[in-house]
C-alpha cells in the first residue's frame, strides 16, 4: 500500500509535463526502446555487483539475498519498485526537465538534488547529516547521469534495487560501506557518461 502511494507522483507529473509544460516523453527521459530495458537492468546490476563484492570481502561466499527472505518479503519488491518509479519520474524526470527549461543544466541538477534530499526530511527514519549528504549526492549524480544518457530508466533500476537491499542492511556498518562504494561508482559512471556524451556530440558536429 505504501509503495502504491508513490504512484501518485507519476500521474500528476506526467499530466503537468504534457498539458502545462508541453514536455515530451523523451524530454522526461521516459523513452521506450531496448535501451530503456538495458539501462534499467544495468542500474540494478550496479547495486547487486557492489553488494556482492562487499559481501565477498567480508568472507561471505553467499553473494545474494537468500531465496527464503525473498519469498517472505516479496511485497517489498513491488513496494520499492513503485517508490523508485515515482521518485525518479518526479525528480529526475519532470522536475529536472522543467528546471532545464529555465536554468543551465548544472544549476538544474544541483537544485533538483537539493529538493530531492530536503523532501526526505519527512522520513522519520532519516535523521543524520550523513544521510542527507548521501541523498544529495545520489540525487546530483543520478541527475547528471540521466542528462548524459537522456534516460531515467538507469536511475529507476538503481533506486529500486538499492532500496530493497537497504531494507535488510540499514543501520549497520555494512550500509555505510555500501554508501561509500555506491557514491564512488556513481561518480565514476557520471564521469564516463560525460566523456562519452562529449565524444558523441563532437562526432555529430
Amino acid at each position: 500500500r505504501e509503495g502504491i502511494r508513490y504512484l501518485a507522483f507519476v500521474i500528476p507529473s506526467l499530466l503537468c509535463a504534457k498539458l502545462y509544460d508541453k514536455l515530451s516523453l523523451e524530454e522526461l527521459g521516459l523513452h521506450y526502446s531496448y535501451k530503456a530495458i538495458v539501462y534499467f537492468i544495468l542500474g540494478g546490476c550496479v547495486v547487486v555487483a557492489l553488494y556482492s563484492i562487499l559481501q565477498y570481502n567480508l568472507g561471505n561466499t553467499s553473494t545474494y539475498i537468500s531465496i527464503h527472505s525473498l519469498s517472505k518479503e516479496y511485497a517489498m519488491v513491488f513496494k520499492w519498485f513503485f517508490v523508485a518509479l515515482g521518485e525518479e519520474i518526479l525528480f529526475r524526470g519532470y522536475l529536472l526537465a522543467k528546471l532545464k527549461k529555465n536554468y543551465s543544466t548544472v544549476m538544474a541538477i544541483i537544485v533538483s538534488g537539493i529538493i530531492f534530499s530536503l523532501l526526505h526530511f519527512v522520513n522519520s527514519e532519516i535523521n543524520e547529516l550523513f544521510a542527507y549528504a548521501f541523498l544529495f549526492s545520489f540525487g546530483f549524480l543520478s541527475s547528471w547521469i540521466r542528462c548524459n544518457i537522456k534516460s531515467v530508466w538507469f536511475g529507476i533500476g538503481v533506486h529500486w534495487v538499492w532500496n530493497y537491499i537497504d531494507t535488510f542492511i540499514e543501520y549497520t556498518s555494512f550500509e555505510k560501506s555500501m554508501i561509500y562504494g555506491f557514491t564512488i561508482i556513481l561518480f565514476a559512471i557520471a564521469v564516463w557518461t560525460t566523456i562519452h556524451n562529449k565524444r558523441y556530440q563532437g562526432a555529430l558536429e
